[in-house]
């Protein structure tokens, strides 16, 4: 039915057309009240004068919230547009009108936003301002819509899908959600984010593509791995850490590096290897003001150099010159500890030896000499 014709029988050609069920359909007496407060609202066309006479608080059963709350905020935002543009004209008419004798009227005052803007943008308007044709669906309990093949929703503006409780998606085969501009996903204040792959025990894969990729964490981050863990990259790595570094490694580790590599500690650096520590190089050099080595006991294997920590042996290549008769000893000087020598057929010759002793101590203990 229409509105002028549910009264009087004839049809009319007017903006809209609605079928109307009020909340409580079994009262005897149906009130203003009641027309207002829909139990089930299915209109064609323009707004009707249900959703006109409706108040701001009763439009809320009529429309959902994102659209009033959208409608209200641009009429607010429209008048505080034509208020400005108000007082401007009053300024510049009061001014123009001291001057010249034909007076000139100020533009009117734009009128409060009441709330009740829903109603007549609910049709909708194209770009030029023309009035269209909507459909208004509301009912006071459950909306039920079930499709035995193939579902289409399309529209070519802002889709928009507002719950007060739970949102539930289910699907039995694949989900696919595209878009050709930005996709941003939010949750509420202290609330998580949860997304499962498989189940447990057949777990998927998840897999992320990007050409830039930020990850923010403003407190705790945990990572927990049960399989291999493999990490590619092909350029170069820059990490910035302001705390220290606590790394636990139960397993064996290897590590090759084809480059150079340098390392820098400003403050004291300790390795303690419990079992052994051994480095192979080819080449080594050690520059340092002070250096301090503390161990029981050390071996060191150079060339022609041997040391046993508290031990120390030296082996020197000697060299020996003798002459016919003369033998020439400068600044010679030997200590010998322990020592012992055994001389056999020993032949000595001497001619003019002239000999000089002055403060001569010796002791001698068990000399046997065989000439």
């Amino acid at each position: 039915m229409t509105e002028k014709s549910s009264a009087s029988g004839v049809s009319y050609q007017i903006p809209s057309t609605f079928l109307f069920v009020p909340s409580d359909p079994k009262k005897a007496d149906i009130t203003t009240d009641d027309v207002n407060t829909p139990g089930a609202f299915f209109r064609l066309g323009g707004y009707s004068t249900v959703e006109g006479d409706a108040t701001a608080t009763d439009l809320a059963l009529f429309y959902p919230r994102e659209f009033i709350e959208d409608v209200n905020a641009a009429a607010e935002e429209e008048y505080k547009k034509d208020y400005a543009e108000y007082q401007i004209s009053k300024i510049t008419t009061g001014i123009f009108n001291r001057f010249h004798q034909n007076h000139q009227q100020a533009k009117p005052a734009p009128t409060k936003p009441t709330g009740k803007e829903a109603a007549a943008a609910s049709p909708g308007k194209d770009d030029a301002g023309k009035l269209l044709s909507g459909i208004v669906l509301a009912c006071s309990g459950r909306l039920l819509i079930r499709s035995k093949d193939e579902t289409y929703l399309h529209s070519t503006k802002k889709i928009d899908i507002d719950t007060e409780d739970e949102f539930i998606l289910n699907a039995d085969k694949k989900i696919d959600i595209k878009s050709k501009d930005e996709i941003e996903i939010s949750s509420g204040d202290n609330k998580n984010i949860t997304i499962n792959v498989g189940s447990s025990g057949k777990r998927g894969t998840f897999t992320t593509n990007s050409y830039t990729a930020k990850h923010k964490v403003f407190e705790k981050e945990y990572k927990y791995v049960t399989d291999d863990s493999y990490t590619y990259y092909q350029c170069n790595i820059y990490t910035y850490k302001l705390g220290g570094i606590v790394d636990i490694n139960m397993g064996g580790r290897f590590a090759y590096w084809a480059g150079s590599q340098l390392s820098i500690t400003t403050s004291i650096d300790l390795t303690i290897s419990v079992i052994a520590s051994i480095t192979l190089y080819f080449f080594k050099m050690d520059i340092g003001a002070f250096k301090v080595d503390i161990c029981e006991r050390k071996i060191e294997l150079k060339n022609g150099k041997i040391d046993f920590g508290v031990w120390n042996h030296k082996t020197v290549v000697a060299k020996t010159e003798f002459k016919v008769t003369a033998a020439d000893m400068a600044a010679l000087k030997n200590e010998i500890d322990d020592l012992r020598v055994t001389l056999t057929t020993v032949n000595a010759e001497t001619e003019s030896v002239t000999s000089k002793v002055a403060g001569l101590d010796s002791e001698v203990t068990n000399l046997k000499s065989i000439l």
